[in-house]
């Protein structure tokens, strides 16, 4: 068996098993890299979302009422609420509720009002399962050209 040629089942299988240990490796970064553009994909719909409906705010009337009907809060109340997803009615929801957008206001008391308009955007991160959220305040002033 001195000239025999070729490999031996024995190599055969370690060289089997050293690529199985390496393919192990690449498919961990592939589902690492689905789950990171997932959550990308969210961030980027609810940062959308945010930008789009603090332009419709900024440009709806002080009284309209298909922005505020009912959500006189706290406004870090209503953050920590959509945070703990206790908040169950959302302004809108985009693509079934994988990013949801909730509104929610504060009225001065003092002359003239002040209204300020905050929008969360919520959303369940795919890497870790919690809540995620992103805000952003608009300050509306009551005036006459409203």
């Amino acid at each position: 068996m001195s000239d025999a040629r070729g490999f031996t089942l024995l190599e055969c299988l370690f060289a089997m098993a050293i690529f199985g240990v390496a393919m192990l490796g690449v498919i961990g970064l592939q589902i690492h890299a689905i789950r990171t553009d997932g959550e990308t994909w969210r961030q980027d719909k609810a940062s959308q979302l945010l930008s789009a409906w603090a332009e419709r705010v900024a440009f709806s009337g002080y009284d309209s009422p298909d922005l505020y009907s009912g959500r006189d809060t706290e406004i870090d109340y209503f953050i920590q609420s959509v945070k703990e997803n206790t908040v169950t009615d959302p302004l809108v929801q985009w693509m079934g509720g994988v990013v949801s957008l909730y509104l929610g206001f504060e009225v001065s008391s003092g002359s003239p009002k002040i209204r300020r308009v905050c929008l969360v955007a919520a959303w369940d991160s795919v890497k870790t399962g919690e809540r995620k959220t992103r805000h952003r305040l608009v300050v509306k002033p009551q005036n006459i050209w409203q």
